[in-house]
């Protein structure tokens, strides 16, 4: 996403499915001045981020907390990544776990993927490679890695191929 301000550029990847979509699509085309370009809940999660970035929703809070506020209101199964300008990155996974997000730190090095035989395939060894809890983020950045909860889990549930 470009926007005119650096500090609302940012690029994400999803994947999963909001089941409230067409809830969130109607709030956000009723509430403000949103244009909706696809019919895609990538988008909506893209607006709700967006907002979250406007300097007084934003005030220096960190990624993890901006993403926070953006998806209280998602219902569904997914795992992301989002990097902005700054170099930060985000890592998330629903609350619900039904989406699986692995990841692993060797020193400096990180790195996140669904499945973790494309972290095995990267060189990280079995033991370092974890599974991120439902309901966490990872924020990484030139300083440090960050590993917190975003949003409270729920019971646990399983993606159809785990």
């Amino acid at each position: 996403r470009q926007h005119i301000h650096k500090y609302k550029w940012f690029s994400f990847c999803f994947n999963g499915q909001l089941s409230n979509y067409m809830e969130l699509r109607d709030r956000l085309t009723t509430e403000g001045e949103h244009h909706l370009a696809r019919e895609s809940d990538t988008e909506i999660i893209m607006h709700e981020i967006a907002k979250q970035l406007s300097p007084q929703a934003s005030s220096d809070r960190s990624l993890i907390d901006i993403f926070s506020d953006a998806s209280r209101h998602f219902d569904g199964a997914y795992s992301l990544a989002l990097l902005n300008a700054k170099g930060h990155l985000l890592i998330a996974r629903d609350p619900h776990g039904i989406k699986p997000m692995c990841y692993a730190i060797d020193g400096p090095l990180f790195a996140a993927a669904s499945e973790s035989v494309a972290l095995l395939n990267l060189g990280y060894d079995r033991d370092s490679i974890k599974s991120l809890p439902p309901g966490h983020a990872i924020l990484v950045t030139p300083q440090s890695i960050e590993i917190r909860k975003f949003a409270e889990a729920t019971s646990p549930k399983h993606c159809f191929f785990e």
